[in-house]
């Protein structure tokens, strides 16, 4: 019983002794959940601005053609309008809270000057619903955003293609290499499941690529003795090979287990 006792404080003195540490880490965790808060407040107060403007601009031009018309009617048919217009605008109303909500839950991608092809993936697609350099600088951070600002003065960015292209330039390092030089010269280093992992993550950008030139990268990729066996099966598509390599793969882990 006693010896019970002794292990119990002893654990609680050990507890005790973590306290100064996350008293130490806390006030860097409260200071970095403020951070992207206000981050993520300056996306949205600039993303609605963007867009109550062009609601108020719709609605401008909507109110003119509604005037230079209803001039050359009769009474009874303008009456009839303004009551229409009423329960149109009131429609409006009842769309409008909606379509914002749903666009505050919009996070525009956050670009720091570090990996920028699997941004500008995502960046393409946020600006699929979005326009393009109207609000791309407020997702610029650090080194980014120094370095968009200084040249946006020096030489104002044409367009989404112009900005992408810089900033390859600006933010590919030579080690990183092109995306086609890595992509050709893949090799699996671990497991199937990440080697198609790796894989899918370079094939993104160049989803062009014809499939046949895919499944050849993809395959040649296989280590040796994996590439042999799946070769001999006559294997069509990924989703084939995949099941293959697999299937092989736990196949050579099970006869590894037994043989310890």
């Amino acid at each position: 019983m006693a010896r019970k006792m002794e292990e119990r404080m002893d654990l609680v003195e050990q507890e005790l002794q973590r306290l100064p540490i996350i008293d130490e880490n806390l006030p860097l965790l409260t200071k970095s959940i403020k951070e992207m808060n206000a981050q993520i407040n300056k996306q949205q107060q600039v993303i609605l601005k963007y867009i109550e403007g062009i609601i108020r601009d719709n609605s401008s031009a909507g109110k003119t053609t509604e005037g230079s018309t209803s001039h050359t009617k009769s009474g009874d048919t303008i009456l009839s309008e303004v009551v229409d217009d009423s329960k149109t605008n009131t429609r409006h109303e009842d769309i409008n809270p909606m379509d914002r909500s749903k666009f505050k839950k919009v996070e525009m991608p956050v670009f720091n000057g570090t990996n920028p092809d699997p941004w500008l993936f995502r960046a393409d697609r946020f600006f699929k619903i979005h326009e393009k350099l109207t609000v791309v600088v407020i997702s610029f951070d650090g080194s980014a955003l120094d370095w968009y600002r200084s040249n946006d003065e020096l030489e104002a960015f044409k367009n989404w293609d112009d900005l992408k292209q810089r900033i390859l330039v600006r933010f590919r390092t030579i080690q990183d290499g092109t995306l086609g030089g890595k992509f050709f010269s893949i090799k699996q280093e671990t497991t199937v499941e990440e080697y198609r992992n790796i894989f899918d993550k370079l094939l993104a950008p160049l989803a062009f690529l014809q499939t046949m030139v895919l499944e050849e990268t993809f395959m040649n990729g296989f280590s040796p003795w994996l590439k042999t066996e799946v070769d001999t099966l006559d294997t069509v598509g990924f989703a084939q090979m995949m099941k293959l390599a697999l299937k092989i793969e736990n196949r050579e882990m099970v006869r590894r287990v037994w043989a310890e």
